[in-house]
């Protein structure tokens, strides 16, 4: 899911398979200026965290898959 920074995602989790070639996923966001809400729950990643994130990112573009075109 592409977000920016105007975007709060709340909740993201996948679904049960439906039959689709589609992947359901389920997405709680608000957009808003920064809150208190926010704050609380937003999450700030670790000493090499940033790194191991976008090794998983480039694996996720890298593998082939047969429902891209």
């Amino acid at each position: 899911m592409f977000h920016t920074a105007d975007v709060f995602i709340e909740e993201l989790k996948s679904l049960e398979h439906f039959g689709s070639d589609h992947f359901p996923i389920y997405a709680k966001f608000f957009i808003n200026k920064k809150t208190a809400k926010q704050e609380h729950l937003t999450e700030n990643l670790e000493e090499g965290e940033h790194e191991i994130v976008q090794e998983i990112i480039q694996e996720g573009i890298n593998e082939k898959s047969d429902n891209r075109t």
